[in-house]
């Protein structure tokens, strides 16, 4: 079956772009930004002890990302049970991202605690 992408909505048109979505807010309405990259540079694997250290920082930047994230969905659903004119997609994506980066932390330390498990388990 031949499909004409020209006419069917939300795809790009042949010359490329989606010109016809609106674009989203470069800010939250509480006014902080909506996605942050505060992630440590890479690490040199030459460094050698201070390598632990730096996983260590990583670790403890990614649980304050979803612990702000989380707070930032708190703040959201908050001003909006006060009575704040907030926009009911704004709180739903916001709500979504805690949610999300809280199941791939529980994800992600359920396999960690399996992948330790397997290592202490293996015979020499």
């Amino acid at each position: 079956m031949l499909v004409n992408l020209n006419i069917l909505p939300g795809l790009p048109k042949v010359g490329g772009g989606f010109g016809d979505f609106p674009k989203l807010p470069e800010a939250s309405p509480l006014g902080t930004p909506m996605m942050e990259t505060a992630m440590p540079a890479a690490v040199d694997p030459s460094e050698g002890d201070n390598a632990e250290s730096h996983f260590a920082a990583i670790l403890q930047e990614a649980i304050a990302a979803v612990s702000r994230q989380d707070e930032r969905a708190d703040q959201v659903a908050l001003a909006a049970a006060t009575g704040k004119e907030v926009d009911p997609h704004v709180m739903m994506i916001e709500s979504a991202k805690a949610e999300t980066l809280l199941h791939l932390t529980s994800s992600i330390t359920t396999k960690a605690a399996q992948g330790y498990q397997t290592l202490m388990n293996m015979q020499i």
